[in-house]
């Protein structure tokens, strides 16, 4: 359904519900085009470092209308030379999407241990980070009993991982390689996802039960049931990488060259989807049958890395070039894939030229001009790799007893099982460049990027149609007790569609982003923080796409005949323009921090693709072959309905006017031991109606409060 769907992010990304920020330390942004060692990166790095150092126990309280988060951590020296340490944190949180309704909620809980030994000694000094990190979610929810006639449906979903990290690192002092590292991680976690459901046909339903291709008697059913469901997942992974870091001169140039190798793994050791097939969820739309997880072959990707640093002095000029090639794989894949054995090759860039300095109201201002290109391949997961078989389900007989349904009804089904699999499947190839200009002037510091990137083959699911026999037998004549078999029947001939992941997609992005700083106003304590950004995005496909209608002639749908395909663009281009003001003021003799955040989205747009509904060609239930749509075609009554007529205002541009939020928080500090904060996030907002498509939207915020208290013993 849309509820437990929409928590469904496969393909999509991180639920970041699920991270813990109280036991960070520090957080690097890598703009710009992202170096060769990372692999699956286009817009970026975030690295997020963990604390580790001695500190006083730290405790955390945090509460506002939708959720209350605990948090704890300390860090302790096991010797006096500070060289052995243990840090410990623990974090719970218990948030509700809607204050309101004690139904739904979420809870996440963490906890970490992490060691860090380190060794000086004249020819070299080493250290070394061991982690145990524990992270849990639950997010349950439960319909009113009120609204299901007494039966409570359930959703529980549950995640726990463990995961063991170890990262060495050894730095020789009088020795061609400057830094040499080796990296490693271990994690196993469970993911059980239990559903009960309430299913109440409004009228008997039919359940295909087989397995094999053919002919099978199927199952009705006649009255409401109570439905369980279990997904379950025990994914397993681990990596391993090694770096080597080396350091040369030549003249005025500064050379650093790091190569590396890098080999992951992912498993699922879990059950799957585990239900009774007589008591499914829902007596519709059975394409699928019970898997087991650990059927399915693990995902193996290996890849090395090269790339060199320069730094290179010009006169009062510096110049950075940065360039390196990352080539990937996949082993363990099967040979009749076309990604089996392949190297895919990364080619990454970047430069900068630091100019000279210019005196500006007496202070010198350091400017640099930027630009990178690099290429980003994206392997595909498991579920492009392995799908699920597909069943496709004709109903042959549907023979409904009024007098006794249970015992003298039959139903046959005729099924037909596909496999989705795309052996042609390759990886998608991100191609971006971008240019950034950096000023610094006197603790100002302005950023300007403009960048393109551009995937012609993204991941897509596009639909497959076939032609499929079936025998339609004649109901009239069927009789309690009577084989089926005897009945005459008529032999149909119809189209069915099942999805297969292919490359696809287009995926063009572009935009300017803009960061200021200023320096601290000391008049008023004040410093300014400005974000901005213009985003253009275009998606659409990159191949012609099969779209059945859905008219009916003659009692009988059209797309069971004939079905189109059409070579437009399905899809849309969005704009926005954002900004993000924070002004951050202290008043350090008073040991209070104010910070005030005005958001604003100057503006949305979102536009469809103009669609041109008459198709190339159409594939034909009775031989299944594609044929050339002509303008002999339209005269035909059946084909003549693939034509699509559209309306100019489906094509017209969906603009969102200005909004604005203002967030306030303010921080007090208590002795040496506490700090207090207070927040009131949308506190005030500029939210104005507006017009589209003949109907007036208004718009309101939800504004909520808060406090956040910080102890240190």
């Amino acid at each position: 359904s849309s509820a437990e769907g929409s928590r469904n992010i496969t393909n999509s990304g991180v639920d970041m519900r699920a991270i813990s920020t109280d036991d960070i330390e520090s957080v690097e942004v890598m703009r710009g085009i992202p170096s060769a060692e990372y692999g699956n990166l286009t817009s970026g790095l975030v690295s997020i470092r963990k604390i580790r150092r001695a500190m006083p126990l730290t405790v955390r309280f945090k509460a506002d209308g939708y959720s209350k988060l605990f948090s704890a951590g300390k860090g302790v020296n096991l010797n006096q030379r500070g060289t052995s340490l243990l840090n410990m944190d623990l974090g719970y949180l218990d948030s509700k999407t809607d204050p309101t309704d004690n139904l739904e909620n979420y809870k996440r809980l963490t906890a970490s241990l992490r060691y860090t030994l380190k060794a000086d000694r004249k020819a070299y000094s080493w250290s070394w980070n061991s982690a145990l990190d524990y992270q849990g979610s639950f997010d349950n929810a439960k319909a009113d009993p009120d609204l299901n006639y007494g039966h409570i449906d359930e959703y529980r979903s549950s995640y726990n991982r463990i995961a063991m990290t170890n990262n060495f690192m050894l730095k020789p002092r009088k020795s061609v390689w400057s830094e040499v590292a080796v990296n490693s991680m271990v994690s196993l976690q469970t993911d059980r996802l239990r559903q009960t459901r309430l299913v109440a046909p409004q009228r008997y339903g039919i359940v295909p039960l087989s397995w094999t291709d053919g002919e099978n008697e199927a199952q009705a059913v006649f009255a409401e049931y109570v439905a369980h469901y279990l997904c379950d997942g025990k994914p397993f992974s681990a990596y391993v990488k090694a770096k080597g870091v080396m350091g040369f001169k030549t003249g005025r140039a500064t050379h650093t060259l790091k190569l590396g190798l890098n080999w992951d793994i992912a498993k699922n050791f879990g059950r799957g989807q585990v239900y009774d097939m007589h008591r499914p969820l829902s007596v519709t739309g059975w394409s699928s049958r019970p898997r087991r997880y650990k059927d399915i072959p693990s995902l193996q990707n290996l890849s090395a890395f090269g790339e060199e640093q320069m730094r290179w002095s010009l006169g009062r000029s510096t110049i950075d070039i940065m360039a390196g090639l990352r080539l990937a794989m996949m082993p363990g894949l099967a040979s009749r894939y076309d990604m089996s054995g392949r190297i895919y090759a990364d080619p990454r860039i970047n430069m900068g030229w630091h100019l000279p300095k210019l005196t500006v109201g007496g202070e010198p201002m350091a400017n640099s001009l930027n630009a990178g290109y690099g290429i980003t391949t994206k392997m595909p997961t498991l579920n492009y790799l392995y799908p699920d078989r597909y069943y496709s389900n004709f109903i042959s007989l549907a023979y409904y007893d009024a007098s006794s349904p249970a015992q003298n009804s039959r139903f046959v089904v005729h099924t037909y099982i596909q496999d989705p699999t795309n052996y042609h499947l390759s990886p998608a190839r991100n191609h971006k460049w971008e240019v950034r200009v950096d000023l610094d002037w006197h603790d100002n510091t302005l950023s300007i990027d403009y960048f393109r990137e551009t995937m012609n083959d993204g991941f897509r699911y596009a639909a497959i149609y076939g032609s499929y026999a079936y025998r339609a037998y004649d109901v009239s004549q069927m009789q309690a007790g009577r084989d089926y078999h005897s009945l005459p029947y008529t032999e149909r001939q119809v189209l069915d569609g099942y999805q297969k992941a292919g490359n696809g997609s287009r995926l063009v992005k572009q935009g300017i982003e803009l960061a200021f700083t200023s320096q601290r106003i000391h008049a008023l304590r004040t410093r300014i923080n400005v974000t901005g950004a213009w985003f253009r995005t275009l998606y659409t496909n990159s191949q012609p796409m099969f779209d059945a209608v859905s008219t009916v002639i003659d009692n009988q749908p059209v797309r069971e005949q004939y079905v189109g395909l059409y070579d437009w663009n399905d899809g849309r281009l969005n704009d926005r323009v954002n900004t993000n003001v924070t002004f951050d003021t202290q008043i350090p003799e008073w040991r209070l921090i104010f910070t005030t955040s005005v958001q604003c989205m100057w503006m949305i747009r979102t536009r469809q693709m103009w669609k041109n509904g008459t198709p190339t060609a159409y594939i034909a239930a009775s031989d299944g072959q594609l044929h050339p749509y002509t303008t002999e075609s339209l005269n035909d009554p059946r084909l003549s309905q693939l034509t699509r007529n559209y309306n100019a205002d489906l094509f017209r541009p969906f603009t969102v006017p200005m909004s604005a939020i203002v967030n306030l928080k303010v921080t007090k500090e208590i002795g040496r031991m506490m700090r207090l904060s207070f927040f009131a996030n949308k506190i005030l907002d500029y939210l104005p109606d507006y017009t589209a498509n003949g109907r007036t939207i208004r718009r309101n915020a939800s504004p909520y409060f808060g406090v956040e208290a910080g102890l240190s013993l």
